[in-house]
């Protein structure tokens, strides 16, 4: 991977919260961070825009003792099992549980899930 260097001018305030940020994050320095937030900016433009074949994972909290509720998500699983490439999941405490799917869509009808994070897997890169 070759690098180019440039420079940019920034708010002193902005970015010790970004320094914070990437900290606790655990990067290293400022670079790695810049990268992958480019990475993740592109990456999220390629989805909305539908051009690019990209993967996701989404995150379910619930608590598995509500009515109905393990049921529908099977059934929605079921429904969209071609989609779904894989699904985990982790007894957070005694009810709740968090599942994780790994799909290329982003939201399923019947359940609203954000991008938690998002993968352009065509490309050699990591993001």
């Amino acid at each position: 991977m070759s690098l180019t260097r440039f420079g940019i001018f920034i708010d002193h305030n902005l970015i010790k919260k970004f320094d914070q940020l990437i900290f606790r994050k655990g990067y290293t320095n400022r670079s790695k961070a810049i990268r992958e937030l480019i990475r993740d900016n592109l990456v999220q433009a390629e989805w909305k825009a539908g051009s690019e074949e990209i993967l996701g994972t989404g995150g379910i909290v619930y608590n598995h003792h509500t009515r109905e509720l393990s049921d529908g998500l099977t059934q929605l699983q079921h429904r969209y099992y071609i989609s779904i490439i894989s699904t985990t999941y982790v007894h957070l405490d005694e009810p709740n549980f968090l599942e994780v799917l790994i799909h290329p869509l982003l939201s399923l009808q019947g359940v609203n899930v954000g991008p938690d994070k998002v993968y352009n897997f065509r490309q050699n890169n990591p993001i």
